[in-house]
């Protein structure tokens, strides 16, 4: 891993190409949601929201369409179904426009979008990304931004950094696991292409386990702190062809319940930010999908929530509520045949 300097401010550019299994655009998914989208774009910005009074959207559900119509509640309704007010778990938690923030694969996609935004708001931000291409870009595009290479799938590498970047970072508190792969599996190809399953586990799953417990002891000594992870919509109604990637991605969501448990006597804040299919370049030609949350929409309403006053524990926009929702709302299997259709 190699430190980089403070970069001059230049133009930004939040869709740059990459490979499809490079990190910083770890969730956005490329299911049927992105083939056939039912769900017409309809997210509201939080800010428009908390106007409105608690006013929300109900998803009606047909097999052909999800259309909205507005309803007065102090609930959250979604696919007909009212959700108890504590469902999201909402609480007080640390202000992430005034934290010195980690965010890994913050070089490109949904990671640079996050990093960028956060910036604008005052956090200060430390990101890592494995291309050095588009680390470079993204670091002379945002002055004071501080960034590192780093390949999350060594373990021993993570370790490292986790060492030098609270040596260098000493008011580092909240780290954002961001960087992932998705890649397309063929499973009845003969040999089944086990490394892309493996590579797909370390990255997604098993660096930021590896990365959270080397940081625990620094974080667990702040004032306040916050582990934020990255799911996906995958993680509650799985892409069939990208199985490892929904698999670890539903991993990552128990994980992450755990472990809020487990640190509820500590002073560090456990948040899960679960995007729906976003335009990257996670898979190829996902930037261009029309059905695709545009990248800055999904940001800007994503940042919205994650610094509220009372940020909840799962980030959850508007567009990613059918497949969060489907299993308590009975549209599971409606839902995946629309990821997956036959």
């Amino acid at each position: 891993m190699t430190g980089a300097a403070h970069r001059p401010a230049a133009s930004r550019d939040r869709r740059e190409p990459g490979r499809p299994d490079e990190d910083g655009e770890p969730n956005a998914e490329g299911g049927a949601l992105g083939r056939g989208d039912p769900f017409p774009e309809r997210a509201t910005p939080c800010a428009s929201r908390a106007a409105d009074d608690h006013v929300t959207q109900e998803a009606m559900v047909s097999p052909q369409s999800v259309t909205y119509r507005k309803v007065p509640t102090s609930h959250r309704r979604v696919m007909g179904i009212t959700l108890r007010p504590d469902w999201l778990g909402r609480k007080t938690i640390m202000d992430f426009s005034k934290a010195t923030i980690l965010v890994t694969g913050g070089n490109s996609g949904i990671g640079r979008g996050l990093a960028e935004a956060l910036a604008s708001r005052g956090a200060q931000v430390i990101i890592t990304g494995r291309n050095p291409g588009t680390l470079k870009a993204t670091l002379d595009a945002n002055a004071g931004m501080h960034g590192y290479a780093l390949d999350v799938t060594d373990a021993g590498s993570l370790k490292r950094f986790a060492a030098m970047v609270t040596e260098r970072h000493p008011d580092l508190n909240a780290v954002i696991h961001n960087a992932g792969i998705m890649e397309l599996e063929k499973v009845l190809e003969e040999p089944y292409d086990l490394d892309l399953v493996e590579r797909t586990v370390a990255t997604n799953l098993l660096a930021p386990i590896r990365l959270t417990a080397a940081l625990l002891p620094h974080l667990r000594a702040k004032r306040e702190a916050a582990v934020v992870t990255v799911s996906s919509g995958l993680a509650f109604v799985p892409r069939a062809e990208a199985m490892t990637y929904s698999a670890t991605k539903a991993a990552i969501h128990s994980w992450t319940q755990g472990l809020r448990h487990e640190l509820r006597g500590t002073d560090i804040s456990v948040v899960e930010i679960a995007p729906p299919l976003v335009a990257t370049d996670l898979t190829p030609g996902q930037s261009e999908n029309p059905r695709a949350m545009p990248l800055g929409a999904f940001v800007s309403e994503a940042v919205e929530l994650l610094c509220a006053p009372e940020t909840p524990n799962e980030v959850l926009v508007q567009r990613v509520m059918p497949q969060r929702t489907a299993e308590q709302t009975g549209n599971f299997d409606k839902v995946f045949a629309m990821i997956n259709p036959a």
